[in-house]
């Protein structure tokens, strides 16, 4: 196997590493994310101790990477121009940095520190990718190659301060586009066949392509957005909230403290659920049957998603003191 290896040519090696990549991220993605407990993904706390899925998925991450990094860097040509160059150096900078910061989200809760050092790492390969996909080898020029490094970049940078939610790199989509280019980029190299030019086309056939390309940008764009950032671009969101009545007396509860026509009658000790539309703020309500406010909490929608969408009224009048 090591002779075999051995005398392959360097567009056959990269291929190969390109392929095996893909691989890695087709069977990790399930292995990992796939698998994991619904409630590893509310909070980095909860994620730090969710193995032995955390683990796989940055094990692969970190395979994938270092491999579609060596296929890039091997068959690599001079830098066409100083965006081409500074690329290169920002991208050879983030291999370390995001599997560094990837393997360093292992140690326990050094996930909460280590987790921001890899986005960081992404951010910078993200850059490199869309880059070397627009100016590299013509074997390696890639429409679809900037796409998948743009939408890396700006999942990275758009990840660095999140502690509410868990993604997987790039996106939860990501994986789509990404196993696409690098299998067709792995066949570029295999064969050594670069992508023809486009040949000249009439206007009304111009036209039809420029309508279509819009048509599928405004379809696709709140998929990407939802996958990206996590935040819903179409329709109205909601969670599952669970609310328990831990007093020793019958309650009503309200979802808004300032409509009190609707309300719920929660027993001592019962639990309810309700589908809640998403917001960036909660302020819900209770007051015992004497119509006395006893627990008006003021929840951020990641304080609620940390507590895994979680209500426990107490009676405590003072939070509803100044409200």
């Amino acid at each position: 196997m090591v002779a075999w290896f051995g005398h392959m040519a360097v567009r056959e090696r990269a291929a190969l590493f390109a392929w095996a990549s893909a691989l890695i991220v087709v069977i990790v993605l399930p292995l990992s994310y796939g698998r994991a407990p619904s409630d590893c993904f509310y909070s980095p706390e909860d994620f730090s101790r969710c193995d032995p899925w955390r683990a796989i998925a940055t094990l692969g991450d970190a395979a994938a990477t270092l491999l579609m990094a060596a296929a890039l860097w091997i068959t690599r040509n001079a830098a066409t121009t100083r965006l081409h160059r500074v690329a290169r150096v920002v991208g050879a900078i983030g291999v370390p940095v995001a599997i560094g910061g990837s393997l360093g989200a292992l140690s326990g809760d050094a996930y909460l520190m280590a987790r921001p050092v890899a986005a960081v790492g992404f951010a910078a390969l993200g850059f490199a990718l869309s880059v070397e996909s627009d100016r590299g080898d013509p074997l390696i020029r890639s429409r679809l190659g900037v796409i998948v490094g743009a939408t890396l970049a700006v999942w990275a940078i758009a990840y660095i301060p999140r502690d509410d939610w868990i993604f997987p790199t790039g996106g939860e989509l990501f994986v789509v586009p990404y196993v696409i280019w690098a299998l067709r980029l792995g066949y570029r190299l295999g064969t050594g066949r670069a992508p023809s030019p486009d040949a000249p086309r009439r206007v009304q056939a111009e036209i039809v392509a420029d309508i279509a390309v819009v048509l599928l940008f405004l379809l696709a764009l709140p998929f990407w957005i939802r996958s990206t950032f996590g935040v819903a671009s179409i329709g109205d969101p909601t969670n599952l909230v669970t609310v328990t009545n831990a007093t020793s007396e019958a309650i009503d509860f309200y979802q808004y403290r300032d409509q009190r026509a609707y309300r719920e009658r929660i027993e001592a000790g019962e639990t309810k659920t309700w589908d809640w539309l998403e917001h960036g703020s909660y302020s819900p309500a209770a007051e015992d049957l004497a119509g006395t406010p006893i627990f008006c909490p003021y929840f951020q929608d990641r304080e609620l998603r940390r507590a895994h969408y979680q209500i426990t009224v107490v009676r405590e009048p003072a939070t509803c003191a100044a409200r």
